[in-house]
């Protein structure tokens, strides 16, 4: 029986060419924001409920946040997101029922030259352009797979194919519509071959110590994450490392200090590391002072040492664990994203807090 092949051909390489252009298009307005704007964390300071659209009938509505931030320049603005959520459980503006919280922390960019256009996207903001290219190449590939294996009278894998290519766009199509995943949580973290637990964070410090020192009168190690949202190119960072350094040269001793100038491939970093406190305790302190997503961050390692023999065991664990300690430090990628830090929540100061 002859099975005409032209007609899935044409379908299969007409969705392929569709799903190739709308990628391609996609991903270059994407590169062409990435390049006039810039990333910054916004808060969600209110919720607006706009009728759905695409509703027939009565639907809950769609939750659109309001968010604050401030631009590179200083200024503040409030917006309203790009990225809505619909809950079925209730209606109304309520932040109860919109899948919003108020005061969370959002990773957003803005365009610099009007600031008040942003995207909310994320991770998100590439992946679709990219599942849409990858499945319009291979569609057209499959096309002409098609028209090969027609030729040679292999119809039922050429309609095979087609049929693929046609359940694959659906499913590309549907899932276009739902939203990334959130960051995960920066409740934890791990520094050099130690897990650390989040324990307490106000104005941008955020400490971590591992499980069994939970009191922050009496810990031994913690990971210290210090946000300075005001320090956001290389003359900044300078400035804030020698406010750094000024605070720690005012309570205790410099040991080491050390700076990475900017290159093409890194912008610049400075190091210290200090004993503080004393006669007992004393803490040895590591500080790697960084750009982060256009945005200061001071990352400190800490040591604590008390007892009658203090001074010796400061000198003995520096010996032994000072310079591996300095470059696991420097090297060290396990920092949460600063959105998931600025999510954390915010306590009152707690005694024997630092």
């Amino acid at each position: 029986m002859n099975i005409d092949t032209r007609t899935p051909q044409r379908i299969v390489a007409g969705v392929g060419t569709l799903f190739l252009t709308i990628g391609l298009v996609v991903s270059w307005n994407t590169v062409s924001f990435l390049k006039r704007s810039e990333s910054t964390v916004a808060r969600i300071s209110g919720v607006d409920a706009v009728a759905d659209p695409r509703a027939v009938g009565p639907a809950p509505p769609l939750y659109y946040p309001r968010l604050e931030f401030t631009d590179a320049a200083g200024r503040s603005h409030e917006v309203r997101g790009d990225v809505s959520r619909q809950e079925s459980n209730g209606g109304g503006t309520s932040f109860t029922h919109s899948g919003w919280t108020m005061g969370e922390a959002v990773t957003i960019r803005y365009e610099r030259a009007n600031p008040e256009h942003i995207r909310m996207g994320g991770t998100w903001t590439w992946l679709l352009p990219a599942a849409f290219v990858i499945l319009g190449a291979g569609a057209i590939l499959i096309a002409a797979r098609i028209a090969r294996e027609a030729r040679e009278g292999n119809t039922h894998v050429a309609l095979s194919s087609s049929a693929a290519v046609v359940l694959l766009a659906a499913g590309v199509a549907a899932t276009a519509a739902t939203p990334a995943a959130a960051a995960g949580p920066a409740t934890s973290l791990s520094f050099n071959g130690v897990a650390f637990q989040h324990r307490w964070s106000q104005g941008g410090q955020n400490e971590y110590t591992p499980p069994g020192e939970e009191d922050l009168g009496a810990w031994k190690s913690m990971v210290t994450i210090n946000l300075h949202d005001w320090a956001r190119n290389g003359d900044q960072l300078a400035e804030l490392a020698n406010r750094v350094l000024g605070n720690y040269q005012a309570s205790g001793r410099v040991l080491r200090t050390d700076s990475k100038p900017r290159t093409k491939d890194h912008e610049a970093e400075h190091f210290a590391a200090v004993l503080l406190g004393g006669p007992n305790p004393i803490e040895i302190a590591f500080a790697r002072i960084l750009l982060v997503d256009g945005r200061g961050v001071v990352i400190v390692y800490s040591r604590r040492f008390s007892g009658a023999t203090v001074d010796n065991d400061v000198r003995t664990w520096l010996a032994a664990n000072g310079e591996s300690t300095e470059k696991a430090l420097r090297s060290w990628t396990g920092l949460p994203s600063l959105a998931a830090i600025a999510a954390l929540p915010q306590a009152k100061p707690v005694s024997g807090a630092r």
